[in-house]
Parts: C-alpha cells; structure tokens; sequence
C-alpha cells in the first residue's frame, strides 16, 4: 500500500515517514555544513553553534552552574529540556540531544499540521498537501541543524493550533490547557509568536457563537487558555524586575541586547524603513549597507523617489559621514561623539518628517507594500549550507533553484488559498487562516522585517492554506472541462 492510500490516522506509519524525510534532509544539511562552515562553528559533526547559539545556551549553562540565568534578552525556553540534559550529560552531549530532539518535534508538527489541516476542511487531498509540502521543504527543515529557537518555536506554534482546533472539535478542556501551555513554550522561544494569540482569540469568539452570545463559556475557556501564559509570563516579568528593577515582560530593549543598534543607528535605520527599503545591516546588498560601509565612496545610490525639497543625495551624504565619525568618536572622544550623535539623529528625525508630509501615499502605502514584497520575495532562500553561485554544483544550484520555487509558491498559493477560505468557508475554523496574512502584514508590513527567517512562523500555516487551495482549484478546473466537454 502507497503512503498516500494509508489512513490518516495511521499516525506511526506517517510519522516514520515524516522522520525518513526529515532525517534524509537533516543529514544532506550536515554534509554541506562540513563542506561550507568553518569548523568551529561546527560540534559532534552536526550541531550547527554559531554566534546567535550562545545567547540561547549559555544562559541556561549558566542557571544550571549555580551563576544565575544571564540577562533577559532570551527568554528561557529552553530552559526546562536543556538544563536537565545539560546537569546530567554535559555541554557537548546535551546540545546534540537537543539537536535529535528539535527534529523529532519537527517530524511530529508535520504529521499534526496536516492532521489540522485535515480536520478543518475534512478532505483527505488536504491532509496529502499539507503533509508532503511540510515534510519535503527545506524552509522550516533548514533550522533543524541550527543551535537555536527557530526549529523549536515553529513546531510549538503549530502543536498549540492544533490543540486549539482539537477543543473546538472535543470541547474538552484539556485540550484547550495544552494549547495554553504549548503557546506559551512557544513564546518563550520566540515572542513574536504573540502575533497569533489575536487570532486564537478570533477563533474562541466565534467558536462561542459571538461575544456575548455566550459570554460566561467565552470568558472561562478564555482563563483557561490563557493562564499557562499569565502565569509564566509573570514570572519572568518578576524575575526581571527583582533583577533589574525595570519591567521587562518579554525581552530587554534592542540597545541594551545588541551593542550596534543605539538611538543614532536606529535613526538611522528609521529612515530605511520609512523608505520602504531593506533595512538588513547584516548584508552586503541592501540600501542601508551604503550607509553602513565607511569605505564605500560611491555617490549616494538611493533612489530620486525618496527625497523631497528638505533632502537630497548631498544631504544623505553628509548624514552617513556624521553617523560614521559618531562611531569613530564614540569611544575616544566623548564631547565630539555627543554633537555627531545628536546631529544623526536630528538630521534622520528631519528626513523622515519631511517625507511623511510631502509624500505620505508613498509612506502609508506604496512603501508598505514594497516592504511586504521584500519580505516575501525577495530572490533568494537563506539560511542553506550552499556555497555561492559560482561555486555550485549542478546538483546543488538544482536543489536552490528547487527550493526557491516552492518557498514561492507556497507563499502564492497559501495566501491566495487563506483569503479564499476566510471569503468562502463557513466554518469557525477558518480564522485559523487569518494568522498567516496577519503575520505578514504586522512584520513585513508594519516592522520592515526583511529577514527571510521572520516569515517561518507564517509558513506552516501557508502550506495548509496552499493544501486548501490547490484541490479547490483542481475541482474548479474539473468542473470547467466537463462543462466545455458536455
């Protein structure tokens, strides 16, 4: 019997499938590593610990050391698998089990993604879609080798759906406790994730009938969901307050979490952003890697669109020189830092006042949707273990080029696939679908985050609006050749 004739409650027989997908994937990622990182930045063969890694395990070394959790500038979700395995194994052992771990949770989030697919449309195509699109990607799968949230956040969010979708089918309310417990895990690996917490709300509203249709049950599953969260959330809010005697609730503020990122940068970067431009200072080929670049002596390569009568290129190269001697002067001269500081960040505030008032349809919509294009589409997938173009295989520039058509046709078919379910669908669960465009239009939209690896969150939740759409439009296709044919 083929996989796809399997039932679908067959879970063994679909979770040894996910794990030979997954585990085939995650072994091509390892090798590629070897072939491509350096090997520092490489343990046991296959954990993948670079920079960001230690902000997210050291901390929880440090707890289990008897040196206090450091900072709070990571929330400690992984506090509760890795200090047990850190105690008893060792840092090298324990980052490997981590390693194992995040991919069995990812195999796992395959097969319950497709099962929520599945439950809310009821159509064994979509249970098939989804299940093959989430297990043969390489856009979530690539983290699983990674050292960090990533792997761990996504497959979390996506168990916390599915025990939201399980108490609207059951009403039982361990169900609706355990997508509690896992949205708030989640959150502690990656606080963005609060962006579905909205959208979970949607559904409990509309599973209750309305509002105030029946506002006694709306208000008691609505404690109970959120009560994993208050409760964990509150202590660390404390924790952070008895520490720093600020309240932190999440995470510290960027300034004090990343050194480069003070007020004259992000100034700076406001400007970028208001440009509807790629902010990314950590790549070589954005606009604001001009700014950046001290020995890049180009005239200013932005484009005519975004200066006004305030501002021109003249006066863009003026602000990049003063940006660049506040850096040189920070440290050294403090007097001299203080007026180059002040004169950024004065000059940046300027620009982008003058440009909200003489070309806000630029600001308030053009831009927006050019940052939600960079955000979506943006010509390339980060985050593989390829080497540059040039020096690509064929075998390996097949596999990119591979990976980049489908990362874009999910991102197509699944946001075409959700607005056509929240347009069409009758069920309550269809507010599931909102997450995703939600997602997209608060980071891509609002933030400017043009960081390919903000969007994984969003990503399952295409590829079931992408398993939604594709038999819908299967049957339309049918529908118009038997009535061309009849």
């Amino acid at each position: 019997m083929m996989p796809w004739q399997w039932d679908i409650t067959a879970k063994w027989k679909w979770l040894a499938l996910a794990l030979l997908i997954k585990g085939a994937m995650f072994a091509y990622f390892a090798v590629e590593f070897q072939n491509t990182w350096e090997a520092k930045y490489i343990q046991n063969g296959v954990v993948i610990f670079y920079q960001d890694s230690y902000t997210y395990y050291i901390p929880v070394e440090e707890w289990v050391d008897g040196k206090g959790y450091r900072g709070a500038c990571r929330m400690p979700g992984f506090l509760p698998i890795y200090a047990p395995l850190y105690s008893v194994f060792g840092a090298s052992a324990a980052r490997l089990f981590m390693i194992v771990l995040q991919v069995l949770l990812d195999v796992l989030a395959t097969y319950l993604l497709a099962l929520f697919a599945y439950r809310i449309q009821n159509d064994r195509r979509v249970f098939l879609w989804s299940f093959a699109l989430a297990a043969i990607s390489s856009f979530v799968s690539v983290w699983n080798n990674y050292a960090v949230s990533d792997s761990w956040a996504v497959s979390t969010l996506i168990i916390a759906f599915y025990f939201l979708q399980r108490y609207g089918d059951s009403r039982q309310t361990r169900n609706l406790l355990w997508a509690g417990v896992w949205m708030c895990w989640s959150i502690f690996f990656r606080p963005i994730h609060l962006l579905a917490l909205p959208i979970m709300a949607i559904y409990l509203i509309a599973l209750n009938g309305g509002l105030f249709h029946h506002f006694k049950r709306l208000l008691v599953s609505g404690m109970v969901f959120i009560a994993p969260l208050t409760g964990c959330i509150g202590l660390w809010t404390w924790r952070n307050h008895e520490v720093y005697q600020k309240w932190i609730p999440l995470q510290d503020d960027p300034s004090v979490c990343y050194y480069n990122l003070q007020d004259y940068h992000l100034a700076l970067r406001d400007n970028i952003l208001a440009w509807g431009m790629d902010f990314q200072e950590w790549s070589l080929n954005t606009e604001f890697a001009w700014f950046l670049d001290s020995t890049d002596h180009r005239p200013c390569p932005l484009p005519s669109r975004v200066f006004t009568s305030y501002f021109n290129a003249d006066s863009l190269e003026v602000l990049k020189g003063n940006y660049h001697s506040a850096l040189a002067t920070e440290a050294l001269d403090p007097q001299a830092f203080a007026s180059y500081r002040m004169q950024v960040i004065q000059s940046s505030n300027a620009f982008q006042n003058s440009y909200v008032a003489e070309k806000p349809f630029d600001f308030y919509v053009l831009n927006r949707l050019r940052l939600v294009r960079l955000f979506l589409f943006s010509g390339r997938v980060d985050n593989l273990p390829l080497p540059a173009r040039q020096d690509m295989n064929v075998a390996q520039f097949a596999f990119k080029v591979a990976c980049l058509v489908l990362l874009s046709l999910v991102i197509i078919f699944g946001m075409v696939g959700a607005v056509h379910a929240l347009w069409r669908g009758a069920s309550v669960e269809r507010w599931f679908l909102l997450f995703p465009l939600f997602h997209i239009a608060v980071l891509g939209g609002v933030l400017g985050y043009a960081e390919q690896r903000y969007l994984t969150p969003a990503y399952p939740f295409l590829v079931v609006g992408t398993a939604f759409f594709v038999p819908t439009l299967w049957d339309y296709w049918s529908r118009w050749r038997k009535s061309i044919n009849a």
